[in-house]
């Protein structure tokens, strides 16, 4: 029975453990596989997720950190094909590949620094054989700025400890923000400040907020802006047949809004699941623009990012849409 492990030797048990680490790294090469092919076909947005971090979380039932990391040790693959052969042959570890990613990312972002495909191989090369810890030391001493500044620790069910880095803008606004609210402050702590400007903040932008003597929703000259697919909006003007942003009247911005419930609209049609998502959500036409589609609320409807490029390959086709959305590409 492989349950009764008292039957082997000091030496067997060894042996097996070490050929059972290294069938598991195969297997998890071969996840990580899978996992590009499903997020170059969309299957996960097919599925009715927003993102392929939800989709590991509830499908594959990955913790929040596993799926983060396997997921950013697939792109740095895709981007540094000599890194499935490091991570293959245990020279770097999953974790120690999913930094390196991350700091990728976040130079990229933040500095504007795109490393070389020499350099980023010679940055997977330093981080052979080193621990988690070292990895991040030796990053951070590459680029503090690139390595994550921002920590959460869940501290019970109702509360979440979180800790950023406030610069000096930020740090000035916290202030002003203390003197003119001071009257409405009862401890002054940073939670409490970060939690009343969120609370006024969203009163004045979130379209689910009913706002106290708003004229008549028929009569506003406000606009909205509603966007095609983020990829697609400067790259790709043609192929929408017209401008990659359009406006419509703040009255039938919130009605989409409110119809919608502030949440992604689609569904999977054969599990019927909707999507979850409720950030960074815009305006889809649901008959295109550029096959007559209307601006009238009836046509319009809220999609998460992943949900807008679905449907824009769905209707444009993949050939056309691969010019703007590298990902599909194999």
């Amino acid at each position: 029975m492989e349950n009764d492990l008292g039957r082997f030797s000091d030496v067997e048990l060894v042996a097996n453990a070490k050929s059972l680490a290294d069938k598991e790294r195969e297997i998890g090469i071969r996840v990580l596989k899978h996992l590009r092919e499903i997020e170059r076909r969309r299957l996960f947005a097919a599925r009715g997720y927003g993102s392929l971090h939800e989709f590991c979380v509830s499908e594959l039932k990955y913790s929040d950190g596993a799926a983060h990391r396997r997921i950013s040790a697939m792109r740095l693959i895709k981007d540094v094909p000599q890194a499935e052969k490091a991570i293959s042959e245990a020279k770097v570890t999953m974790t120690a590949a999913a930094m390196l990613q991350t700091f990728l990312k976040n130079e990229r972002l933040g500095r504007k620094k795109v490393y070389s495909s020499e350099e980023k191989l010679t940055l997977l090369t330093e981080l052979e054989g080193k621990s988690s810890r070292d990895c991040e030391r030796h990053l951070a001493a590459i680029s503090p700025q690139a390595m994550p500044r921002e920590r959460e620790r869940v501290l019970n069910e109702a509360d979440l400890e979180v800790s950023f880095v406030a610069n000096e803008r930020m740090q000035k606004m916290m202030r002003r923000f203390k003197e003119v609210r001071a009257h409405a402050l009862k401890t002054g702590s940073n939670a409490e400040l970060l939690e009343q400007a969120l609370e006024i903040a969203l009163r004045t932008i979130d379209p689910m907020e009913k706002r106290k003597g708003e004229r008549n929703p028929k009569e506003s000259q406000h606009t909205a802006q509603t966007h095609a697919p983020a990829p697609v909006r400067a790259s790709a003007q043609k192929l929408w047949n017209g401008p990659a942003g359009t406006y419509i009247p703040r009255s039938d911005y919130r009605e989409v809004w409110q119809r919608c419930e502030g949440q992604c609209a689609f569904s999977d049609p054969l599990t019927k699941k909707r999507c979850m998502a409720r950030h960074g959500l815009q305006i889809d036409h649901i008959r295109p623009r550029a096959q007559g589609g209307t601006n009238k609320p009836k046509n319009l409807r809220l999609l998460c990012r992943t949900h807008n490029q679905l449907q824009a390959i769905r209707h444009f086709g993949t050939v056309a849409m691969t010019r703007v959305i590298p990902d599909l590409r194999r």
